[in-house]
C-alpha cells in the first residue's frame, strides 16, 4: 500500500518523521548510503519532534516565478551528552566526518496498518549550514540547532556567474550546460528530458553581468513568468508554470480541517504589459482593470525575446484567478502546481464570509457562523505548501486554473 493509500484508508493516522544522512570526510567524500540518524547514536531520537514543519512557495505575484522558494528548516536535536555537536567532539556522529554540508533527507510516513510498516515520502533534501549563525547549541548545551538549507538554492548561492563560463545561448540549452558538471551532478541526477522552458528563450544575452552575479538570480531573472526551476528528491527539473505530472488528489470531508482567506484574484492582474525604455507591450483585448506592470531583464535584449516574454506572461496575467487556503490532515506528497479537489461542505472560517455557489459575496456575513464552499468538484492549482508536522496540519494556498 502507498503512502497515498494509506492516508485515505486509515481513519486513525499514526506517521512519524525520519531524518536520514549522508556524512563527508575531511577529503570531501560523502559516504555511499544514507544513514538513519537514530542509527547512529544510542540515545533515542525523536526525530517526529525535532523538526516544526516544511514549506515550498512561488511569489505571490502572478509574473513572478522563477525559482521555487524552499525555505530553510532547523532540527532542533538533543545533544546531551554530544551526540550532534561539531566533528570536533570525540562522542558526535560527526567524529571523523565534517558537519559542514553534510547531506540531510527528511521523510515523512504514515503507518500500514495492514504491514505494520511506515510509507515513507521524502520531503525535503538539504545541505547543513555550519557557518550559519542559525548552527548554535543551546545556552545550557543539551540541544544542537542545524541549520538545513535546501539542496539546489544552497548550491545556487554557492556558485556566481564568474565560476562558469557558458556558451550556450538558448534558454534549455544553457540550463543543460550549467548544470551538468560535476559540482551539480554529485548531488543532482541532471537529464535534458527534465528541463523544459515555458518560453525557451534563443537569444541569452549575459554581455551585462557582473561575475560576482549569483546563479540564483540570472535563473530567477531568466525564469520570470513562464517558468521554475526546483530539485525533488535529488532530481533536478525545469517545468513551465502549471505543469504537473502527478494525479489530481482528491481531499474529502474527512481531512479537511478549514477553508479560509477567499480572494477573487484581481490584486494580481495585469492586463498591460512593457518592456522597461522601448515602445514594447502586451495589452489584453479585454481590458478591464487597467493595470500595468513593467518587466526588465538584462540577459533579455532581443525584441522578439522581449515581445514573446510579455505575451506568454500577459496571457496568464490578464485572467482572474479566484484563491483561497485550504488546511488539511498532515499530507506530504504535493508539489507545487499539483492540482488538488476540495470535496468541502460548511467549514468554520477566519474572515467569516460566504463563498455562494461559485460567485464571490463579500458583503456576505454569517456573523462568524462560518462559510459555505459549494465548488466540490472543482480543481484546484497549490502555488504554496506549509507542513506542520507538530499540529499534523498541511496548509495549500490554492488558485483557480
Amino acid at each position: 500500500m502507498t503512502y497515498n493509500a494509506t492516508y485515505l484508508k486509515s481513519k486513525v493516522l499514526r506517521s512519524e518523521v525520519k531524518i536520514e544522512i549522508k556524512r563527508i570526510n575531511s577529503s570531501g567524500v560523502y559516504e555511499s548510503s544514507w544513514v538513519n540518524i537514530e542509527d547512529l547514536t544510542a540515545t533515542e531520537v525523536k526525530a517526529h519532534n525535532s523538526i516544526p514543519g516544511i514549506s515550498y512557495s512561488l511569489p505571490n505575484e502572478t509574473y513572478s516565478y522563477g525559482v521555487l522558494k524552499v525555505p530553510d528548516c532547523t532540527l532542533k536535536l538533543a545533544s546531551i551528552n554530544g551526540e550532534f555537536d561539531s566533528e570536533t567532539n570525540t562522542n558526535s556522529i560527526f567524529n571523523g566526518y565534517v558537519r559542514h554540508k553534510t547531506l540531510v533527507k527528511i521523510s515523512h510516513g504514515y503507518l500500514n496498518n495492514e504491514t505494520g510498516n511506515y510509507e515513507y515520502i521524502e520531503v525535503y533534501r538539504g545541505f547543513i549550514n555550519e557557518i550559519s549563525n542559525n548552527t548554535k547549541v543551546s545556552n545550557d548545551n543539551t540541544y544542537q540547532d542545524l541549520f538545513i538549507e535546501d539542496l539546489l538554492t544552497f548550491l545556487l548561492k554557492e556558485y556566481t556567474f564568474s565560476d562558469f563560463t557558458l556558451t550556450s545561448t538558448t534558454l534549455e540549452a544553457f540550463l543543460y550546460e550549467l548544470f551538468n558538471r560535476s559540482e551539480f551532478t554529485d548531488f543532482l541526477t541532471v537529464s535534458t528530458g527534465n528541463i523544459e522552458a515555458g518560453y525557451d528563450i534563443q537569444n541569452i544575452d549575459d554581455t551585462a553581468l557582473e561575475g560576482q552575479t549569483q546563479w540564483l538570480k540570472i535563473l530567477q531573472d531568466l525564469s520570470i513568468g513562464h517558468s521554475f526551476l526546483y530539485q525533488r528528491e535529488g532530481v533536478l527539473y525545469y517545468k513551465p508554470i502549471e505543469a504537473s505530472t502527478q494525479d489530481i488528489f482528491t481531499f474529502d470531508r474527512d481531512s479537511i480541517i478549514k477553508v479560509s482567506n477567499f480572494s477573487s484574484g484581481i490584486d494580481e492582474v495585469f492586463e498591460i504589459l512593457y518592456w522597461k525604455d522601448t515602445a514594447l507591450k502586451f495589452e489584453s483585448p479585454t481590458n478591464l482593470y487597467h493595470r500595468s506592470k513593467t518587466f526588465d531583464v538584462e540577459t533579455i535584449t532581443n525584441s522578439t525575446d522581449r515581445i514573446n516574454i510579455l505575451s506568454t506572461v500577459g496571457t496568464r496575467t490578464s485572467e482572474v484567478r479566484k484563491k483561497l487556503k485550504l488546511k488539511v490532515v498532515l499530507f506530504v506528497n504535493l508539489f507545487i502546481f499539483d492540482r488538488v479537489i476540495a470535496n468541502a461542505g460548511d467549514y468554520e472560517t477566519t474572515d467569516g464570509l460566504i463563498w455562494d455557489q461559485g460567485e464571490w459575496d463579500e458583503e456576505s456575513s454569517t456573523s462568524n457562523l462560518g462559510a459555505s464552499f459549494s465548488d466540490a468538484g472543482a480543481i484546484w492549482m497549490i502555488k504554496e505548501i506549509k507542513h506542520n508536522f507538530q499540529a499534523g496540519t498541511t496548509e495549500l494556498m490554492l488558485e483557480a486554473i
